[in-house]
């Protein structure tokens, strides 16, 4: 039995199913999903991809290696990702960062579904400190991932931007004098549509204004990054420490610098771009020098982090979720 679309009745996806012991869907909505599907099985992908179909998905690109489902997140707009964390040349986690972060891919928001043959606490850690939206033990059922993927369509968190993380929010609650980060409420083109409501160019839109946003908070928290770093290598000056202490902090500046220069967008923000490559500059410098830090690069070092800091210390605003942003 094909139950009605959540569009059709002009309720939410979740009263279209509720009460239901098995989650089915309608094949005119679930057949607009761009679902990229990776399992190195290649008799269990067959089996789960047939179900998949069944269910009323159409749009499966399925795939057997990690290089081929990269190739996939640059080549489409995927709306779902369901994928081993192990294929035969590579690990998953590693490619839903890059896509988190936008280094790679179209859509920074897509729903990730990872599927653990080996759910050790360590590899669900791994996991989730990816961004993913949600893990599952394998071997795994049609049922289960169908109950999840709606769960992700109803209910998916909001996003958190970090200095070294960016997807759903881990944390139920603020801890007792921790910082609290602001949250994002990022695009769910698979939940758009299974509503029906946005054409696929309004999407792209809702995507682009997304991640201009987590750019932006990317860049705030990476600016702080670096006046830490820098105040942690003005410390070891001062105490005369060995300069060879100074080589994490200052590898990690470089780093640093060249990412927030590759953001920074439009010309308002060329002074930046500019302090980027003067920081970049001194830190290459010290890096070659270690046993003779030059006093004058070690000095230039506090300004351009106050600087930077400076640039972005206004907060972005975050999305209030709008009815198309959800």
């Amino acid at each position: 039995m094909a139950y009605t679309s959540a569009a059709q009745k002009g309720t939410p996806v979740a009263s279209a199913l509720n009460g239901r012991e098995e989650t089915q869907f309608n094949d005119f909505t679930l057949s607009r999903i761009n679902l990229l599907f990776a399992v190195r099985n290649e008799d269990v992908r067959r089996a789960l991809k047939g179900g998949l179909r069944r269910r009323g998905f159409n749009a499966i690109h399925d795939f057997g290696t990690a290089t081929s489902i990269r190739e996939a997140l640059c080549a489409e707009f995927p709306d779902l990702l369901i994928c081993d964390q192990d294929l035969p040349d590579g690990d998953i986690c590693d490619m839903v960062r890059h896509l988190r972060h936008q280094d790679l891919g179209h859509n920074p928001f897509t729903l990730v579904i990872v599927l653990l043959t080996d759910p050790s606490a360590a590899r669900i850690r791994r996991a989730i400190d990816s961004g993913t939206d949600d893990i599952i033990a394998a071997p795994t059922s049609i049922d289960t991932l169908s109950q999840r993927f709606l769960k992700l369509v109803e209910r998916r968190k909001p996003f958190v931007v970090t200095n070294d993380y960016v997807g759903p929010t881990r944390r139920k609650k603020a801890r007792p004098g921790a910082e609290e980060v602001p949250l994002i409420r990022v695009p769910n083109s698979a939940k758009l549509k299974l509503e029906g409501e946005c054409s696929q160019a309004t999407i792209q839109k809702l995507v682009e204004k997304a991640s201009g946003m987590v750019t932006e908070r990317k860049l705030e928290r990476e600016a702080v990054q670096v006046s830490y770093r820098v105040d942690r290598v003005m410390e070891q000056h001062r105490k005369g420490r060995s300069a060879i202490e100074m080589r994490p902090h200052l590898e990690r500046l470089a780093e640093l610098a060249r990412d927030i220069e590759r953001r920074v967008k439009g010309a308002r923000r060329a002074e930046v771009a500019d302090m980027c490559r003067t920081l970049l500059q001194v830190a290459v410098s010290l890096l070659g020098d270690l046993d003779r830090p030059d006093l004058k690069s070690v000095e230039l070092l506090p300004p351009v982090a106050a600087a930077l800091e400076a640039a972005f210390a206004v907060k972005p605003e975050v999305c209030e979720a709008p009815a198309t942003i959800q």
